[in-house]
């Protein structure tokens, strides 16, 4: 197995069911799909069913951003992971491919997409997503001073980590929110490189 996708879930709507018909619509066909619930009540369950997946349950209140992601790996077969969240849809059928091939570079640990908001978002959000998410590949890190979130901005919507290195250097499971932000920071830290892929997209 290439690579698992994981998607941690709770009470994603039925805007889910696009989400994943995105990605089982995928040029790169080798992976497997894990859903990890904590505790839906619509019909989140349903819909991954209704698909390939591979679903395991959790309580509500043991989820954790960087716990539950670290948790994957006991399911996960794949040599790379790669974390979706549950409302970010692929925009076209090379979002995994393009997102994937950046690991040609043996000193890259981590890649993340580029996201676009939804015709609806307000004016604040289009701000956001215009500023950390251009169409410039981006390698970091690009300065030996790492302290600056510009320098180290990771994101976990849409973004694939080697399985070896996550098991090394796991997501920090007592924060609230922004694991993905610790962690670039702690992997630029050890030496290896993080990419920003705008050629891979997420609505």
């Amino acid at each position: 197995m290439k690579t698992s996708i994981i998607i941690p879930t709770k009470n994603a709507g039925q805007e889910f069911k696009e989400v994943l018909k995105s990605i089982f619509q995928q040029s790169e066909k080798n992976f497997e799909l894990i859903v990890i619930d904590s505790g839906s009540h619509d019909e989140t369950i349903k819909i991954a069913k209704s698909f390939p997946t591979k679903i395991y349950k959790i309580k509500s209140e043991d989820f954790g951003h960087g716990k539950t992601r670290n948790l994957s790996l006991k399911y996960a077969k794949g040599k790379y992971i790669v974390f979706l969240s549950q409302d970010a849809k692929p925009l076209n059928n090379k979002w995994l491919s393009n997102l994937l091939k950046n690991f040609k570079d043996k000193k890259v640990a981590g890649i993340f997409s580029k996201q676009i908001p939804r015709k609806d978002a307000p004016i604040t959000e289009r701000f956001f997503y215009n500023y950390y998410f251009h169409n410039t590949k981006t390698t970091r890190p690009k300065s030996k001073n790492n302290n600056f979130l510009d320098k180290i901005f990771f994101s976990n919507v849409s973004s694939a980590i080697k399985k070896d290195i996550l098991k090394k250097h796991a997501f920090n499971e007592n924060l609230i929110m922004s694991e993905d932000q610790q962690w670039a920071k702690d992997i630029l830290g050890n030496g290896f490189k993080t990419l920003y892929e705008p050629t891979s997209i997420v609505i």
